[in-house]
């Protein structure tokens, strides 16, 4: 019997040494989007490298003139690249309107990033509400 207690005692404290060894789970790329854009590619979290497709579907009433921004930024908020995103269809509906653009960049040295989804603000600045954004997490490619 106290052989019995010294093997389960030595299993149990084997099994709780080895889950606490394990690194904890990191981020899979997955969709990203709510009820006002929905990204289509890159996912979130996906490893990135330029030049970037980007490619998705928002609700018109964030163009104006058919566009807005996304800016890539690293993860202490410096800018890295910015590209205004067109669409060819019609932009003046409150429905999910396609986009597709191309963002060249250069990370440097950064690891991690975000893509920053922004409204575009015919106001101007310091005019009307704060235009509406949506960020999404990245990984930059080693490959540079």
């Amino acid at each position: 019997m106290k052989k019995f207690i010294i093997l389960a005692s030595t299993i149990l404290t084997l099994t709780a040494c080895q889950q606490a060894v394990q690194p904890p789970p990191s981020k899979q790329p997955e969709p990203a989007g709510n009820d006002q854009i929905q990204i289509e590619s890159p996912l979130a979290h996906e490893t990135i490298s330029s030049p970037l497709t980007i490619k998705g579907e928002v609700r018109g009433y964030w163009m104006f003139e058919a566009t807005f921004h996304v800016f890539l930024e690293d993860m202490e908020g410096n800018e890295i690249a910015n590209t205004p995103i067109m669409t060819s269809a019609n932009w003046m509906t409150e429905d999910f309107v396609p986009f597709e653009e191309t963002l060249t960049f250069s990370a440097g040295d950064a690891k991690e990033g975000k893509l920053i989804f922004r409204q575009h603000d015919a106001s101007g600045p310091d005019e009307g509400p704060e235009p509406r954004s949506f960020e999404m997490p990245v990984r930059f490619s080693d490959e540079r």
